[in-house]
């Protein structure tokens, strides 16, 4: 009988924001690196949640993921308090294989995340060949393209 070897994933939990363009977004969810993604759009870009989540259900049917609506990009503590609550809401076990993605959104969305959570597993998309470097205590692990 042949051995079943079950795939392991880089990340439990992937948090992005999509911003003007989910073409980012789409990238990570082809590479197929973590086991849930959740997207947070900002309020101003709320709106194109429905049709970014319909999408991806119909084109990646095995991918879990989480939408979330996040405060306006304009409101900079609203967005430190989102992070904050959004990060403590995880478990210890969540914390240990969570990835931020620091390509899309505004960096004054992303950052709290990354201040908040300052362990978490760097996710970037590079341009010059297209590619996800990922990146752990200032150390790339390795590279998704």
């Amino acid at each position: 009988m042949p051995e079943t070897v079950m795939s392991q994933k880089l990340l439990g939990k992937l948090i992005a924001f999509v911003g003007d363009s989910p073409i980012p977004a789409l990238a990570i969810i082809s590479s197929d690196i973590a086991d849930n993604y959740d997207f947070i759009f900002s309020y101003e870009h709320s709106n194109n949640a429905k049709a970014f989540k319909d999408f991806v259900n119909s084109r990646y049917p095995e991918i879990s993921m989480t939408i979330h609506t996040g405060p306006s990009i304009t409101e900079p503590s609203e967005g430190v308090n989102f992070a904050r609550e959004f990060l403590s809401s995880l478990s210890e076990e969540q914390h240990k294989k969570l990835g931020i993605f620091t390509t899309a959104g505004a960096k004054q969305t992303i950052l709290p995340f990354l201040i908040h959570s300052p362990k978490s597993i760097v996710v970037s998309l590079t341009h010059t060949p297209p590619t996800l470097a990922i990146y752990e205590n200032n150390q790339q692990l390795t590279t998704v393209g």
